[in-house]
């Protein structure tokens, strides 16, 4: 089962992370990959992890042109997401409300660009602790563009790691 799963991971963050081809379905698509992702992140409740909150995840260099919705999400047991080097333009948004890493969790985005009217947000609940990763180094904010962490985050051995952030 494990080999199936990271095979379907694999497939999906390879097709997340490909230029965005003109076709009108494009959009609707590309949030369904981030939908199956989401709701494996996460138990039926919404309040703990899910069946694949211990693996990684690797769409770095993923175009965000619409809204990606990881609410909720559990990270834990050295479970990864790497959006390093991903691009949030036009309508993107970003959304990690509620994110809770834990045991090595991590969210990376090493060199992301927030392009005009994009956005991303963290906020509402998130926890970090047991020694998870927040990274947020280098991140490149456009004119317009929004980085929104507005939430009391609650860390307990954790690190978020804001550093080399710049603005146009």
């Amino acid at each position: 089962e494990t080999k199936e799963v990271d095979t379907c991971i694999e497939v999906l963050c390879a097709y997340l992370r490909a230029p965005i081809p003109a076709d009108e379905n494009e959009p609707s698509v590309r949030s369904g990959g981030m939908s199956a992702i989401a709701r494996r992140l996460t138990n039926a409740y919404g309040d703990g992890p899910g069946p694949w909150s211990h693996l990684r995840f690797n769409p770095s260099g993923m175009p965000i042109t619409t809204r990606c919705g990881l609410e909720n999400i559990h990270l834990v047991a050295h479970g990864l997401i790497n959006f390093s080097n991903s691009t949030v333009t036009g309508e993107g948004t970003l959304s990690l409300s509620g994110l809770h890493l834990d045991d090595h969790g991590t969210i990376a985005m090493v060199g992301t660009v927030i392009g005009e009217g994009a956005s991303v947000c963290i906020d509402e609940g998130a926890r970090f602790a047991g020694q998870s990763t927040l990274l947020l180094n280098e991140v490149r904010l456009e004119a317009g563009a929004t980085l929104l962490i507005t939430t009391w985050l609650l860390v307990t051995s954790g690190t978020a790691s804001i550093g080399s952030c710049s603005a146009a």
